[in-house]
């Protein structure tokens, strides 16, 4: 069953947003993890770098957070080419991470919503995975007030991890 999400206040998400996501990022930092903030789209969407993990070598790969429904409902996340405007990542390109072995996440790079095909970064800490038929345990659902953006951001790290990650679809 598809659902739609109430959009936030623009003004208090975007105040919760950038502060969460600035903690998270400063925490990550602390914890050695190389996360940044690339840009600031506008006061509800921000680009994040992450790097790929696989044996010695790092891939960077680019995260556009928007924050419409935060923070009653998770940020949406997209995994996004810097080539082309923060566009989608196509399959078979650098910047379109290949991750095998998760139980808990999925790439899709087309989804079909009641809406429009795009892509959808499957787990219950992306706004997306509500909206897209999916139906999350008591565990795994958002928790408004114990949850933030560090959760989604800490859960991306980890299928970027030589755990599940194999790699970017090219390297051109």
């Amino acid at each position: 069953m598809t659902q739609t999400l109430p959009l936030a206040d623009p003004e208090i998400a975007a105040a919760v947003f950038r502060d969460h996501l600035m903690r998270s990022i400063d925490s990550a930092a602390k914890a050695g993890r190389d996360w940044a903030i690339v840009e600031w789209v506008d006061d509800l969407h921000a680009v994040v770098r992450m790097w790929g993990r696989l044996g010695d070598a790092q891939y960077p790969h680019f995260i556009l957070l928007g924050a419409e429904h935060y923070d009653l409902h998770p940020p949406r996340v997209r995994i996004v080419d810097p080539r082309s405007g923060w566009s989608d990542a196509a399959p078979g390109t650098k910047y379109f991470p290949i991750i095998d072995g998760c139980g808990w996440f999925q790439l899709h790079p087309t989804y079909q919503f009641a809406d429009a095909v795009r892509q959808l970064a499957c787990f219950s800490y992306s706004a997306d995975y509500y909206v897209s038929g999916h139906t999350p345990t008591d565990e795994q659902r958002w928790q408004q007030g114990r949850h933030t953006v560090s959760a989604t951001l800490t859960r991306l790290h980890r299928v970027l991890g030589p755990e599940f990650y194999r790699g970017r679809g090219s390297d051109a």
